[in-house]
């Protein structure tokens, strides 16, 4: 159970603030729906900061994606003034989405899949569509400066996404379409539903088996080969209107079917680049699979089909990286980061609850204590140092990672080390009397026994007595469950992790063989260790 739970935001909020012993940073994000409130909520909270953070104690920041507009000029720039400076503004160039509303942006969205996919009388529907919805309102989306992403298509996920998603979402759709192209204003539901069986049927042969190599591109269709579903809608039509003209009516349906390709190609583009893009981008797919998973949204098939086709092209982009298992450390990935990796795959995927590392760090961090493998700083803000004064040294090879765990913990003044564990320490380096190197060995590569390089480069920057500890996801000697596998797999094959043959024996027999005292737990597919230097 939440703490929040049943409590107003606000009132939640100001018990935070008021219990507070130091500042809190209040991170507000959402997606497509979510990306256009979290703006409207962060201002909101602006406003009324009086009524939750009297002392202002509390920082916010905003992390809205694939938004739309959501408001008018006069909040576009009220809003750009209170908040802009805090603001992430998260959009894919070639997402539907985050165009709809502002009237300028909606236009672009008429072409920009030219010349890939031309506009028809389809596609010019769902545009027409939100120019429908907006009323002509004239709204203005925020941080409209804020430059946008364009990872390309791919016509493999597109492909997999309109057999899944589109032909149960969009015969009935179809068909109220060809039905006010034909001039019914407001169609009797059986009409639509009679219509929508034969679209349905009409999909099924277009889109075919995403195995089957063809991709939707590749999908023609000819009026002969339309002629027996056109005859199946005129009779339905005709149930309802005897005397229509059969002639002028298969004229005016076969104009519409004639564009049925490129318009489901265009619907799996645009879910595709407003849902996948934004994962691969921010480099959370898991979690988005793990979603759509609670949901009960897609079936098991799909989503290892998602993951598989995810990983082809991984592997692809991922041959020339020479420094893989930090590259994700982006500053989205690490904003996103404690929610993610602390928040849900700690819980649902390794089994390892972020309390006990936490614990782990009570239980052996100093006042003098080096950390390897930073992250977002998150153990360091968040364990008790025995007794002050604390010299903290931060040691990465990601810059991101240092310089937003440096921000985090700028009360301790930190020192800042870029450097590789896999190289020799420098001499100059004053010694510490603890070490600590959560998540770090699973993400460096070679196998697990190559590792044992890094205990004892790291030795020699650690006094005699000195601890230390950390935590790695293993492979070998601990229970993975189906999608705990699955993830694991996942990230190996993109290379930000390399902990296929990591095993509990051979971590065991590293530390013993370094360390003449030392302890190992496991929780999940992590173990956590610490030992002490002789």
């Amino acid at each position: 159970e939440m703490e929040s739970q049943g409590k107003l935001l606000i009132d939640y909020l100001k018990e935070l603030t008021s219990s507070a012993s130091k500042p809190i940073s209040i991170a507000i994000c959402g997606h497509s729906l979510g990306g256009a409130l979290s703006p409207v909520l962060s201002l909101s909270l602006t406003d009324r900061r009086s009524e939750w953070d009297a002392e202002e104690k509390a920082s916010l920041s905003v992390l809205p994606s694939a938004g739309f507009s959501p408001g008018n000029v006069e909040f576009a720039t009220y809003y750009d003034h209170q908040l802009g400076t805090v603001t992430d503004r998260i959009w894919n160039e070639l997402d539907l989405i985050p165009h709809v509303y502002q009237q300028s942006l909606l236009d672009q969205a008429r072409t920009f899949y030219e010349p890939d996919i031309q506009p028809n009388v389809l596609t010019n529907k769902v545009i027409d569509f939100f120019e429908l919805l907006k009323q002509d309102k004239e709204y203005h989306q925020i941080c409209l400066q804020t430059s946008g992403f364009n990872l390309g298509y791919n016509e493999a996920i597109e492909h997999i996404v309109a057999e899944n998603f589109v032909i149960p979402q969009l015969s009935n759709l179809i068909a109220k379409l060809i039905l006010h192209y034909l001039g019914y204003e407001n169609p009797p539901q059986w009409l639509i539903n009679n219509v929508a069986k034969t679209i349905e049927s009409l999909l099924k042969e277009l889109i075919g088996d995403s195995t089957s190599g063809q991709t939707l591109s590749d999908k023609k269709i000819s009026e002969a080969e339309l002629e027996p579903h056109v005859k199946k809608i005129i009779a339905e039509l005709q149930k309802d209107k005897p005397d229509s003209n059969s002639n002028k009516l298969r004229q005016n349906i076969l104009q519409v079917l004639l564009n049925l390709p490129d318009f489901i190609r265009y619907v799996a583009r645009i879910v595709c680049q407003h849902m996948f893009s934004y994962t691969k981008y921010l480099k959370v797919l898991p979690f988005h699979i793990m979603l759509l998973q609670k949901l009960n949204s897609p079936d098991k098939m799909l989503l290892e089909k998602l993951i598989n086709s995810q990983d082809k092209e991984s592997n692809m982009a991922t041959q020339l990286d020479t420094q893989p298992g930090q590259s994700g450390y982006t500053p989205y990935g690490l904003f996103i980061y404690d929610f993610l990796v602390l928040g849900i795959n700690n819980r649902f995927f390794w089994k390892c609850p972020t309390k006990k590392i936490l614990e782990l760090y009570n239980q052996n961090i100093t006042p003098n204590h080096l950390d390897v493998g930073v992250g977002t700083g998150y153990f360091l803000d968040k364990c008790n140092f025995s007794s002050p004064p604390v010299r903290l040294g931060l040691m990465d090879l990601n810059m991101n990672s240092l310089q937003t765990t440096a921000r985090r913990i700028a009360r301790h003044n930190p020192e800042v080390y870029q450097h590789d564990v896999y190289q020799p320490m420098d001499n100059e380096i004053e010694l510490f009397d603890s070490i600590g190197m959560n998540y770090l060995l699973h993400c460096l590569p070679g196998n697990m026994t190559s590792k044992a390089e890094v205990f004892k480069n790291l030795n020699k920057l650690l006094n005699s007595g000195g601890r230390i500890f950390g935590s790695t996801l293993l492979q070998g000697g601990v229970e993975l469950g189906y999608w705990t596998k699955k993830f694991l797999d996942f990230y190996n094959a993109k290379k930000v992790f390399t902990n296929a043959d990591d095993d509990l024996e051979t971590l065991e027999k590293i530390l013993r063989e370094n360390y003449s005292e030392y302890s190992i737990s496991v929780s999940g597919c992590a173990a956590l260790f610490s030992a002490k230097k002789d």
